[in-house]
This record gives C-alpha cells, structure tokens and sequence, in this order.
C-alpha cells in the first residue's frame, strides 16, 4: 500500500497525478473520508458532498469520456488566499458553470490538514493568471456577429448558445 506523504506540494502533486491517470484507488488514499468536497449536479451547478467515496463517484463519471492532457498549479486568490490550486487542461475541467457573469476557468482548490485533503472546492480567482467571466470571453464573436448583420440581442444569443456546446481539448 502507497504511503501518503504529508508535505502539502507532494500531496498536491499526487493528487494531480492520480485525477490525471484516473487512478481512483491512489485519490481515495488522499483524501479524507468526511470532508467537504465540491461536485456537480447534470447542469453544471456546484453541489458540495461531505464524503470522499461520493466526490470519486462523481469525478468517475465527469472523466468517463475525458481525458487530461494538461496540469497546472496556482494559488488561490480569493476564498482561501494562498492555497493549492490545480487545474486540468487550461482551467476546462470541471466545465464552466453556464451563465454569462461566471468565470470561464475553473481549478480544484485543495484544503489539507494533517496530511490528507479535507476540502476541495471549484476556484475561479488565481495568483497568476486572470481569469475573465463569460461575457468577456463572448465579446470577440458578439462582435463577429453584429459586423455581420446581426442585432445585437440575437448575437448574444447565438455566442452564448455556441459556448455551451461541449468545449473541444
């Protein structure tokens, strides 16, 4: 059985391995049983769970038919001011949650006490890097959109319902 450091950046880094390889049994070692862990629902919203076994669940399913080619490491800059943060294929994993306020990245934002995970949550304001919302990410192909002829309420419409489709690796 694998022995679980208690150095935070080596159990940041196993963690980024083991979601990366889908390596479930090396995430449930990491993490505490009963914590507090940030999943989501069919529509993309947040829903936090208490219990280790429940977040493997649902991270199983989101990487069905997923996988992670990239891995980054931040820190958070807002909840939880300096805390690891990870993100999988440029801030694309978990998917971004649909509205056109909220941010377009997304990181997994790693609480440890006593050498395992005892939170994660879904961060979405890091140290180095800016993470503009939606509507900032959209303005481009709004823009594309009404030089083309479209008013500008159908050009929000279509950028929008383009940006829901599934984002391509």
């Amino acid at each position: 059985m694998e022995t679980i450091q208690t150095n935070t950046k080596e159990i940041v880094h196993q963690f980024a391995s083991a979601v990366k390889n889908k390596d479930f049994d090396s995430l449930s070692l990491l993490l505490a049983e009963i914590g507090e862990y940030h999943t989501q629902d069919k529509a993309l919203e947040t829903v936090e769970v208490k219990d280790s076994a429940s977040f493997i669940k649902w991270l199983k399913t989101a990487l069905t038919n997923y996988s992670i080619t990239k891995v980054e490491f931040d820190q958070c800059l807002h909840c939880y001011i300096g805390n690891p943060v990870v993100m999988f294929n440029d801030g694309k994993f978990p998917p971004i949650i649909k509205g056109l306020f909220k941010r377009s990245l997304t990181g997994f934002m790693l609480i440890i006490v006593e050498g395992k995970i005892k939170e994660i949550g879904f961060c979405y304001t890091f140290v180095n890097r800016e993470n503009p919302n939606q509507i900032e990410c959209l303005k481009p192909k709004i823009e594309q959109l009404v030089s083309m002829g479209y008013d500008r309420i159908a050009a929000y419409k279509i950028a929008l319902e383009e940006s829901d489709k599934p984002r391509e690796d």
